[in-house]
């Protein structure tokens, strides 16, 4: 009784060895992200359920294996509610395990049809070593164990049960987007195509494997999605209003069953033949023993099968099945290695439009989509392509190993003859593993090489890699794999440098970096750039920023990028002197005609001298220095918009920057910070609408200005001046012309670290004398002056609007304010401007 019990444990040695390759397929099946766990837990009920002979021990495998899926997706996240509530004291419920009830449903509902297939078949999986075993030592006991037995049953009947109470609820009941129906369907779809795949591949020669796996996998594949199909139109008109029919997202389902899963349904047979377990009859009785001396003899397993003689029929079935499966083979390996790969963009996804990449292992054809579509990759008109390399040396190496495959799969006689049988079986294999080592250097080893390489290059430093890399078919497989297995930040980075910095490199190392990579973000350091370098950069397509810093360039690099347009950020460092161009402009606009692109913003930081903006600058701001006197001359300023100087100190210096501007037929503004002395000189701007200082949380302060000076015609709306140290303050023609806006004159700036100061009557003259020849204007602002009646004769006339903010009234109240403006709105005085100061008073008789 002792034994009895011990061998309910005990599993065979024999049996271990043909496992162990199994498990490990398994093992590999349930890494890969975009296989479904539906998969390696369909391919662990065959194998357990369908293994002759059987052991009991199989229900422990079972235990064991689902105990600790389980464990993982509920035990663990359990534990990590119980810890985090103890301890953070927040909400117990930090991980939902609504889908344990979905796992078990599916665990259950994949040794469901295996089981029954032990009910009506005599059929087992049966290892080479068992069949090759002589016909006496199978005898009758062996043969009944290949049947199912009541601990099936039992094992039968509670997975049903299972299965029937998690398909009666609700989805709502596990927080799934999906009825539990949909998964029980696709678990028993693709149980049932791995019963298919482990019949027929037991049932043909091993010439016939491939033959089978694309049927397998091809007729998998169409089998599930037009379930999803049948189901999803069941559901919207029979079964719309039942919760137990409900999808949300049937699309994600249809990914989650991709034809990558059907792949692995239809290898795992293969692997199970090639390791020596196959799906067949139990070995024939002694009295069958004159049939069994004929049977014929599995080439894969070299051990006989115990199946007759086949027929002409099947003769001439496997023959058609061997042609077609060695067709489809040759067929796809020449796809791969000859037809390119396509990529193709819409309109909508900017400038990184699609491309197509010809040859593997070796690339003959690179080539680029230069307009968007949204036609399928298939019906793409030629005109959308363009050739970017194409080399010739590749292709007829890729055309050799097509016509070698050609031969090692359908040998003519003459290489029969040359090489025997045992030649082109080492050629195949030795083709297999060229091909082998080629795919895992597609899938990783490229990458680890660039980037290894690029890393070893003096003078270069890779920040980024392209993260929209342009990549073949094996490649953008593994890509797409490692993405959604691994998030953006943590995949293996395929694509090529894309943001790199060059520092004091050589002109050939520049050469070979800028001209192979998709370079988007470049800066040199202390670079020595020749005229090719420097065309080969301009003309790299979506370059998106580039910095030069003490570089030596060939003359008027700068300018020639700034000409094209179609460059986010432009930046030259001299150390003295840097310039920055920002592009207005998005990525759709660079494929605009060059009048249509948006122009630069540019920034400033020198010391002075005389510049030109050009046609491709629309707003300058300017860095002055600071407590050092300077000087700025800007000529043929054609589309300059918008003016903005400051310096970088946070108290105002003595010093004066002086700003001159001819040419400017575009500018409307000019903003001044109210912490420099300025000195402006504006001629040839018509379009001119404000003058003023910056802008802080509330509104705009006035510019600090020691003389502005404009000549011709403008349209002035706002002047915001500070003319407590302004000496001379011209507007233009006509000379009694009018502010159609604001008049905001100002004593002191706004500035909130300098003490607001009233100037006194004689000082408060003089400066609003400066404005005696605006003839009117629409509001006007004072702050710090002393206004009595001749200083208010100054001011314009009329007015609608009167604002004295910190101004000190002398003799003058409200009313008299309205009398002398009868026509003015509004009238905005604060109190203590009302109030009359004798101390004033008396010195405006001096």
């Amino acid at each position: 009784m002792g034994r009895s019990r011990m061998r309910f444990f005990r599993v065979p040695r024999e049996r271990v060895v043909d496992a162990v390759p199994i498990a490990l397929v398994l093992i590999l099946f349930s890494s890969i992200a975009v296989v479904p766990l539906v998969v390696p837990v369909c391919m662990l009920h065959l194998w357990l359920w369908l293994r002759h002979p059987r052991s009991r021990s199989r229900y422990l495998i079972f235990a064991c294996v689902s105990g600790l899926v389980l464990g993982l997706g509920a035990a663990l996240p359990l534990i990590g509610n119980l810890i985090y509530s103890h301890t953070s004291g927040g909400d117990a419920l930090l991980v939902h395990v609504g889908h344990v009830p979905m796992m078990l449903m599916v665990f259950s509902a994949a040794g469901i049809l295996p089981i029954l297939y032990r009910l009506v078949s005599r059929c087992s999986l049966t290892s080479r070593r068992e069949l090759a075993s002589d016909a006496a030592s199978v005898d009758a006991h062996s043969d009944s164990q290949s049947r199912a037995v009541i601990s099936d049953l039992l094992a039968l009947s509670t997975m049903c049960a299972i299965v029937f109470v998690v398909a009666g609820a609700s989805r709502e009941s596990y927080r799934w987007y999906h009825a539990p129906i949909w998964d029980l369907a696709i678990t028993l779809m693709y149980s049932l195509v791995g019963l298919i795949a482990m019949r027929i591949n037991a049932r043909c020669s091993r010439s016939m494997m491939f033959a089978n796996f694309l049927f397998i996998w091809v007729g998998g594949t169409i089998a599930t999605r037009l379930l999803i199909h049948v189901m999803g139109l069941l559901q919207q008109t029979w079964f719309e209003e039942a919760s137990w029919f409900n999808v949300l997202y049937r699309r994600e389902l249809e990914r989650e069953t991709s034809v990558f899963a059907m792949i692995f349904v239809a290898l795992f047979p293969v692997v199970c033949r090639r390791c020596g377990v196959i799906l067949t009859l139990p070995s024939l009785s002694d009295s069958a023993g004159d049939q069994h001396e004929n049977a014929n003899t599995d080439q894969s397993t070299g051990a006989e099968t115990g199946v007759l003689p086949r027929s002409r029929g099947q003769r001439i079935l496997g023959a058609s099945g061997q042609l077609f499966g060695g067709t489809a083979l040759v067929v796809m390996l020449s796809a791969i290695m000859l037809y390119p790969y396509t990529q193709v963009v819409g309109y909508l996804h900017g400038d990184d439009l699609g491309y197509r990449i010809g040859g593997w292992p070796f690339e003959y054809w690179v080539v680029k989509q230069i307009e968007a579509t949204e036609a399928a990759w298939y019906w793409t008109k030629p005109e959308i392509w363009q050739t970017v390399q194409f080399r010739m040396l590749p292709l007829m190496i890729d055309i050799a190993l097509v016509a070698i495959t050609f031969l090692l799969v359908f040998p003519i006689p003459w290489v029969q003859r040359t090489f025997r049988d045992r030649g082109v079986r080492i050629g195949r294999y030795a083709l297999g593993l060229f091909l082998l080592a080629m795919f895992v250097y597609s899938i990783g080893g490229a990458a680890i090489w660039r980037q290894y390489h690029y890393a070893s290059i003096p003078g270069v430093t890779v920040r980024d890699y392209d993260e929209h890399p342009k990549l073949g078919l094996f490649e953008s497989i593994a890509f797409e794999i490692d993405t959604s297995w691994r998030g953006t930040s943590d995949r293996i980075k395929r694509g090529l440098p894309s943001d790199v910095i060059f520092d004091r490199a050589s002109s050939e190392v520049i050469e070979e970096i800028i001209s192979d990579c998709p370079i988007r973000y470049v800066e040199f350091n202390d670079c020595d750039i020749t005229a090719q370098n420097f065309e080969r950069l301009a003309n790299i397509e979506n370059l998106s920023s580039v910095e030069f810093s003490n570089c030596n360039l060939p003359s008027g690099a700068v300018e020639t990028l700034v000409a094209q347009r179609r460059i986010y950020r432009i930046h030259f460092d001299e150390g003295t002197e840097s310039r920055t161009y920002r592009w207005r402009g998005y990525s759709r606009h660079r494929t605009r005609p060059w009048a249509q692109r948006s122009l630069y913003d540019l920034k400033l930081v020198s010391k002075g001298g005389e510049y030109r903006t050009g046609e491709n600058v629309q707003s300058l701001e300017l860095v002055v220095p600071n407590h050092v006197d300077s000087r700025f001359t800007f000529a043929d300023c054609e589309n300059l918009t918008e003016v903005i100087a400051q310096n970088t100190v946070g108290v105002v210096p003595d010093s004066v920057c002086e700003l001159s501007f001819s040419s400017t037929p575009e500018l409307t503004g000019m903003r001044l910070d109210n912490y420099q002395k300025f000195t402006v000189t504006l001629a040839g701007a018509p379009r001119l609408r404000s003058v003023t200082g910056f802008f802080d949380k509330v509104a705009f302060h006035e510019a600090r200005l020691v003389l502005l000076k404009i000549v011709g015609e403008n349209n002035l709306q706002n002047v915001f001046v500070d003319v407590s140290e302004c000496e001379n303050l011209e507007l233009g023609t006509p000379r009694d012309r009018s502010v159609g806006g604001t008049l905001r004159l100002s004593s002191y700036s706004g500035i909130r670290s300098q003490p607001p100061e009233v100037l006194s009557a004689s000082e408060s003259r003089d400066r609003l004398a400066l404005v005696k020849s605006i003839a009117t204007t629409y509001e006007l602002i004072l702050r710090g002056f002393t206004l009595n009646e001749s200083t208010l004769d100054l001011l314009p006339t009329p007015i609608d609007s009167l604002n004295l903010d910190g101004c000190m009234l002398v003799g003058e109240d409200e009313a008299s304010l309205r009398q002398r403006w009868p026509a003015i709105v509004e009238v905005n005085v604060n109190d203590a401007a009302s109030s009359n100061n004798p101390e004033s008073q008396g010195e405006t008789n001096e």
